[in-house]
């Protein structure tokens, strides 16, 4: 409980351990981002087997392109998938093809949580020696989540210090030995 700028800032990087509080939004983001994780690496790894001829396959390389295009379009709908869940308000072309979430206004809470979700998976990518695009396309987004959490704790920081003056009673005490002290 409490509502000082610390608890506040505080409960932004400490999410409940209820999961009945948990916002749907943030609840796809854990689940998107785990099978990212997880399954995204067996794709690329299926892929590059392919056009090394470790299968039992001749490879066609003229499907290359068309499997770069595979991963980068994956992993840009992946990150269109978490602005749309997890930063409302970011734009976001197309939005309504990424989900509209009714529990969006919450997500601001959620960041810092989402962006430990997503650089857990960006980790993961990094391990593949994918394509620099690729990873570029997720480092955008961690670098998007990163600015709107401490957007959040700026903002509500300026909301505090400008409300201080409401609640704080500040007096000035004169004594005759020309000393002051503020209480």
């Amino acid at each position: 409980g409490g509502s000082s700028p610390a608890t506040k800032i505080r409960a932004m990087f400490t999410p409940p351990q209820d999961p009945d509080r948990v916002p749907q939004n943030i609840l796809f983001v854990e689940d998107l981002t785990e099978r990212v994780g997880q399954d995204f690496p067996d794709l690329w790894k299926l892929g590059q087997a392919y056009f090394k001829g470790e299968l039992h396959v001749e490879p066609d390389i003229g499907k290359q392109p068309v499997f770069r295009e595979m991963v980068l379009s994956s992993v840009s709908f992946f990150c269109n998938l978490v602005r749309a869940a997890a930063l409302p308000a970011a734009p976001l072309p197309n939005r309504a093809d990424y989900g509209v979430w009714r529990e969006a206004a919450r997500a601001d809470q959620w960041l810092p949580h989402c962006l430990r979700q997503v650089r857990a998976s960006y980790s993961v990518l990094i391990g593949l020696d994918l394509p620099g695009q690729v990873l570029d396309i997720v480092k955008s987004l961690t670098t998007e989540l990163r600015l709107s959490s401490l957007n959040n704790i700026l903002t509500s920081v300026v909301e505090e210090t400008y409300l201080l003056h409401e609640r704080e009673d500040w007096r000035q005490d004169v004594s005759d030995r020309s000393e002051e002290h503020t209480s």
